[in-house]
C-alpha cells in the first residue's frame, strides 16, 4: 500500500475486522498474526472468533468432538465429510449483538480466514445496504476446504486471496505470511531437531513416528494432554497449550491483544507456565530453528513451513484439502512423504535441498501481512 492510500485508510477510523475460527488453530493463529502485523503498521484491526456466536452447549460439544478426533484419526476423517451450513447453529442473540456493534462502529472492511463466516457477512451486508461492505477471504489451503465447499454457490461472489494454490495439476505460489519478524535462521546454524505435532487438535498419525525419529534426532514434541509427555527423553522438548484454553474463551480485555495460544514448555515435576508468544506463536520459535516439521499437511503447517523455510515431512492427510496440500508442497519441492524420507534413512541431505527450495522461493514472495488492506 502506498503512503497516500494508507493515510486515507487510517482516517476512515473503522478497524479492519479479521474473522477467525477456533475450530482450527490453522485458521485462528494466522488471523491473530495478521491482527498483530496490521497494528504494527498503524492500521486498526480486531479479530473475531466464530465460536463466540455458538450457544454454550454447541461449544461444549465442539470440545468433546476435538477430544474424540484426537483419540481416533478414523473418526476425524469421517468428520470431514459431515460439514454443513452453520447458519442454523448460530445463537441469534449473539449474532444480533455482533452485527449491531459492527454497525455502530462503522465496520466496512472484513477479511475472513474461513468460509463459515459467510452467512454472518451476508446478513451484515443486507443490514447496512446500500452502504458498501468490503468482504474478502484469505485462503490457507491448496483447494477448497469443507468450510468453503458448503457455500460453493455463493462464495465466488467475493474476492479471494490465495497464499498458494493447486490449480488443476499446477502448483502456484502467490504470497507468504511471515509468522515472525525475525529473519530466517540459516540451515547450517539450526539444531538437529525435528518438530512433531498433530495440528491444533492433535490429529493424525504423528505419535507413530516419534520412536523412529528419536533414534536419530532430538525432538520438539507437541503434547495435548500431560500424560502424553511420558515418552520424551531429556534432550526432547515438550510444548503444550493450556488444555483449559479455547480461542473463544478469552476475556474482553485479552481480545484486544495478539492472543496467541497460551503455551508452556513442559518439564517433569514442575507446574507448567503457560505464556503467549510476543512475536508470533510460541511454537513457531521452535519451528524456525528446526530441520523439519513432521505433521499432517494442514494449511497452518504450510504457512509455518514457508515462513520459516522449514521443510515439511508430511504424514497421512486429513481430508482431500490436506491431500492437495501435500501434493502442492511436494511438487514445489518443499516437502516429502514421511515413509519416503524414512526409506532414505532419514537423510538430512534431502531436508537441506527442501530448505534451499523453500528459502529461494520464500525470499522472492511478498508478505501478505505487509500488504493488506
Amino acid at each position: 500500500m502506498n503512503e497516500k492510500k494508507k493515510v486515507s485508510f487510517m482516517q476512515s477510523a473503522s478497524p479492519v475486522t479479521i474473522l477467525t475460527s477456533g475450530n482450527s488453530l490453522g485458521a485462528y493463529v494466522p488471523g491473530i498474526r495478521l491482527q498483530e502485523r496490521l497494528r504494527r503498521r498503524g492500521i486498526p484491526a480486531e479479530a473475531e472468533v466464530l465460536e463466540r456466536l455458538f450457544p454454550e452447549e454447541v461449544r461444549r460439544k465442539l470440545v468433546r468432538t476435538k477430544q474424540a478426533f484426537h483419540n481416533s484419526f478414523g473418526a476425524a476423517l469421517m468428520g470431514t465429510r459431515l460439514a454443513r451450513d452453520i447458519g442454523p447453529v448460530l445463537d441469534t442473540e449473539a449474532v444480533e449483538a455482533l452485527l449491531e456493534r459492527w454497525q455502530e462502529q462503522g465496520r466496512r472492511t472484513f477479511l475472513a480466514m474461513t468460509g463459515f463466516w459467510l452467512p454472518v457477512l451476508e446478513q451484515y451486508g443486507r443490514r447496512v445496504h446500500p452502504d458498501p461492505v468490503r468482504v474478502e477471504f484469505l485462503r490457507l489451503d491448496a483447494i477448497d476446504t469443507p468450510s468453503y465447499r458448503v457455500y460453493r454457490d455463493t462464495y465466488q461472489r467475493f474476492r479471494h486471496h490465495w497464499l498458494f494454490r493447486l490449480e488443476g495439476e499446477d502448483p502456484v505460489l502467490h504470497y507468504r505470511l511471515a509468522m515472525s519478524d525475525e529473519p530466517l535462521v540459516p540451515y547450517a546454524e539450526r539444531e538437529e531437531r525435528i518438530v512433531v505435532h498433530g495440528g491444533g487438535w492433535g490429529i493424525g498419525t504423528y505419535r507413530s513416528a516419534i520412536t523412529a525419529l528419536q533414534d536419530r534426532f532430538a525432538l520438539d514434541l507437541v503434547a495435548y494432554q500431560p500424560e502424553e509427555a511420558g515418552g520424551a527423553r531429556p534432550c526432547d522438548r515438550i510444548y503444550m497449550t493450556d488444555p483449559d484454553w479455547h480461542p473463544w474463551s478469552d476475556e474482553p480485555e485479552q481480545r484486544d491483544q495478539a492472543a496467541y495460544p497460551p503455551t508452556a514448555e513442559w518439564k517433569p515435576n514442575e507446574p507448567p507456565v503457560y505464556e503467549r508468544g510476543t512475536d508470533g506463536p510460541r511454537l513457531y520459535g521452535a519451528i524456525r530453528r528446526s530441520l523439519a516439521i513432521v505433521s499432517k499437511p494442514g494449511g497452518g503447517t504450510l504457512v509455518d513451513s514457508l515462513s520459516a523455510a522449514t521443510p515439511l515431512v508430511y504424514l497421512e492427510p486429513f481430508g482431500e484439502h490436506e491431500r492437495a496440500n501435500a501434493l502442492l508442497w511436494e511438487r514445489l519441492g518443499f516437502g516429502i512423504a514421511y515413509d519416503r524420507w524414512a526409506r532414505s534413512g532419514f537423510a538430512i541431505g534431502i531436508l537441506d535441498q527442501l530448505h534451499n527450495n523453500l528459502k529461494r522461493r520464500a525470499l522472492s514472495l511478498s508478505d501478505y501481512g505487509g500488504m493488506f488492506p
